[in-house]
């Protein structure tokens, strides 16, 4: 079952339960994850940095999409510290249910804003 991070984490909080989080950047290790989160009925994030997408290609995170909504449990795909626009713009494009903006290597100023 594919979902949004906001969703999932509001029934964890809750629900008081914490969810895993998980980098992905193959598909036998993407298939394990959903199956051992499947037989212990816990929900999971996917997680895919920008440099990993690029290295596996679009049709990695499409492939993902389909193993999340075959899934039994709940399923985020979630992009991993995006520090571009374009790598923001990429991650809702191709089908992440969450992203990550991550601005800490700008200046403090410009990262709070």
């Amino acid at each position: 079952m594919l979902i949004n991070m906001k969703n999932l984490l509001s029934v964890a909080k809750n629900n008081k339960f914490g969810v895993g989080a998980f980098n992905i950047a193959s598909a036998e290790f993407a298939r394990l994850v959903i199956e051992v989160a499947e037989e212990l009925r816990s929900p999971v994030i996917l997680e895919v940095h920008p440099v990993e997408h690029d290295f596996c290609g679009d049709a990695f995170i499409v492939y993902l999409r389909e193993l999340a909504a075959k899934a039994s449990v709940p399923v985020v795909i979630h992009q991993d510290h995006g520090q571009s626009l374009e790598h923001n713009i990429k991650a809702i494009q191709t089908g992440y249910t969450s992203v990550m903006i991550d601005a800490s290597l700008l200046a403090f100023e410009d990262n709070i804003a």
